[in-house]
């Protein structure tokens, strides 16, 4: 929340409107970030509004309506910070069906699809949700918890905000992974 409130402050310096959030659903991570969001873009940002959250279905051609619909009737939509898996390419979509060219997105997607997504600047940047990690870390907890030793109940693992000047690395990582399952 902390990166992507400040980047938000910089990307939209002398600019007033409201933010839209998107989450995949009712969970205690999601609405943590949202809600620390919020109360980052309160203090850098009093000109911005973020509006409630956006909740998204499993199903991409509902989201993609959903965002068009907020698009439409939020004239003064300036953003979108999404929380929810997918939904960066709903955002694109229709950011790109009304040429909304000036809306800044910000997902939570650390994907293929995302990457090129940020390729071509249909989104901003995205959070790299540390998802390989958390598998490992899951690993290694069940291992050290199996074999009777402690093991700490938080973890804190980086999640990064990648912009198109860090991309490349994350490209190169989800390029190994790829390889590795061939």
């Amino acid at each position: 929340a902390r990166e992507v409130s400040a980047f938000f402050a910089r990307q939209l310096q002398g600019r007033s409107g409201s933010i839209a959030l998107t989450q995949s659903g009712d969970n205690l991570l999601e609405t943590g970030i949202t809600r620390e969001f919020r109360r980052l873009m309160r203090e850098a940002c009093p000109q911005i509004t973020v509006l409630d959250d956006l909740p998204f279905v499993h199903h991409t051609a509902a989201n993609i309506r959903r965002v068009t619909d907020l698009i439409t009737n939020t004239p003064d939509l300036v953003g979108a910070f999404i929380t929810a898996g997918d939904a960066c390419a709903a955002w694109a979509a229709a950011k790109k069906a009304l040429g909304k060219t000036d809306l800044i997105i910000v997902g939570t997607d650390y994907t293929d699809e995302a990457l090129t997504l940020l390729e071509n600047g249909e989104i901003q940047a995205f959070v790299a949700q540390p998802i390989y990690e958390e598998t490992q870390t899951s690993v290694v907890a069940l291992d050290a918890i199996l074999r009777g030793k402690d093991f700490p109940a938080v973890c804190r693992l980086e999640a990064p905000l990648v912009t198109k000047e860090t991309a490349e690395k994350y490209s190169r990582l989800l390029q190994e992974v790829r390889n590795w399952y061939v």
